[in-house]
């Protein structure tokens, strides 16, 4: 498990004193007021900033860095991933997960390995997971309690229950 998390994405800049707003990758916004200090990261990239001040407005977070003091300094983080230690993420509640988690666990059927998860994401209806199997095909896999067991990350696998969803 990785000890840092992308817990929000930079979006547009928000009035003339270099705020921007935070769109939040879990929903949960709660979290995102507290922080003090980031980590925001694009490629290669790694900008370590403190936090001036955090407020809600209209269903957003907005964020004051220290040092970003303009409009046009402000643009330049859009679209960079805020990073936070993991203990400062979304609280998950259960049958929740981060996705860094889920990403190389393996899928089990009936305790026989057939693939490993390379990727999450959401159809808009629930979430799915892109799966490489062993022959080196991808499949997409609904991550619903329909077609999902348990899953074990101290075990590193994914317990799929129907065996025709893998074709």
């Amino acid at each position: 498990m990785t000890d840092e998390l992308a817990v929000a994405i930079v979006g547009a800049r928000f009035g003339v004193r270099g705020e921007v707003k935070l769109r939040s990758l879990s929903e949960e916004v709660e979290h995102l007021l507290k922080l003090e200090s980031v980590t925001l990261c694009k490629g290669s990239v790694r900008k370590p900033y403190c936090i001036s001040s955090a407020r809600r407005h209209a269903g957003d977070v907005l964020v004051l860095f220290e040092g970003v003091e303009s409009p046009e300094e402000a643009r330049l983080l859009t679209g960079y991933e805020v990073r936070v230690p993991r203990e400062q993420a979304a609280p998950l509640r259960k049958g929740e997960y981060y996705i860094t988690d889920l990403i190389g666990l393996r899928l089990v059927l009936e305790s026989e390995v057939v693939g490993t998860v390379k990727s999450l994401w959401n159809s808009g209806a629930h979430d799915m997971i892109d799966v490489e199997k062993l022959d080196g095909s991808m499949i997409v896999v609904p991550f619903i309690d329909r077609y999902i067991g348990r899953v074990d990350l101290e075990a590193n696998s994914i317990e799929v229950l129907v065996d025709w969803i893998l074709e």
